[in-house]
C-alpha cells in the first residue's frame, strides 16, 4: 500500500506542480506525519522532492525536474503495461487512470490486447457474471464471504472466508 501511496503523491505532484502535507494527508486519507515519511522516502529514493515552510510553502519537485523514463527498459515498460491492462480486462477500479498516465510517462501505448469474459453460454450467465462481481469486491475490500463447501468424499459444511485471490483456470 506504501508504494502505490508514494507513486500517486509523485504523479499528483507532476499534475498539480506543488501540494501542502495536510493536502495530501486528506487527500491520500494518512496522517500529515505519514506524509512528511512518505516525501523522506521519496527523496531518498533520488528524487528530487523538497518541503518548504511558511505561507506559501508545501511540497513540490525541483524547478525542472522531469521523471527519468528510462529508469525502466522497454520490456519493463511493456510487462508493466501488460500487466495493467490484464488488471484492466476484469475492471480492477482506477487502473485505466494509472494505465493512461503510465503509457503517457514511458510514451508507449499498446491496444486493448486481451478481454475476459468468465461466463459460460446460456441462462447461467448472468448468475455467474454476478457471482464473479461478488467475489471480486470481496477480494478488494477484504470482506469476508459464506459459502457451502464440499469435498470429495462427499461431507459437505458452511465455510467463511476472506477472499484473497481469484483464479481463472479453463476447462480442458
Amino acid at each position: 500500500m506504501q508504494e502505490s501511496r508514494l507513486f500517486r503523491i509523485l504523479y499528483y505532484l507532476l499534475d498539480k506542480g506543488h501540494a501542502t502535507a495536510p493536502e495530501l494527508a486528506e487527500k491520500f486519507e494518512v496522517s500529515v506525519r505519514t506524509i512528511y515519511r512518505d516525501v523522506d522516502a521519496i527523496s531518498s529514493a533520488g528524487i528530487p522532492i523538497y518541503v518548504t515552510t511558511g505561507r506559501n510553502g508545501g511540497i513540490q519537485f525541483l524547478d525542472d525536474y522531469v521523471l527519468n523514463k528510462s529508469f525502466f527498459s522497454d520490456s519493463e515498460k511493456l510487462e508493466i503495461l501488460s500487466s495493467l491492462q490484464s488488471l484492466s480486462a476484469v475492471q480492477y477500479p482506477e487502473v485505466d487512470t494509472i494505465l493512461n498516465k503510465l503509457g503517457a510517462i514511458f510514451q508507449t501505448s499498446l491496444t486493448d490486447w486481451i478481454d475476459v469474459d468468465f461466463s459460460r453460454w446460456g441462462s447461467v450467465a448472468e448468475s455467474e457474471n454476478k457471482l464473479f462481481r461478488q467475489l471480486k469486491q470481496a477480494i478488494i475490500e477484504n470482506c469476508e464471504i459464506a459459502f457451502d463447501y464440499h469435498n470429495a468424499a462427499g461431507d459437505s459444511g458452511k465455510r467463511n472466508v476472506y477472499p484473497y485471490k481469484l483464479v481463472y483456470k479453463p476447462l480442458t
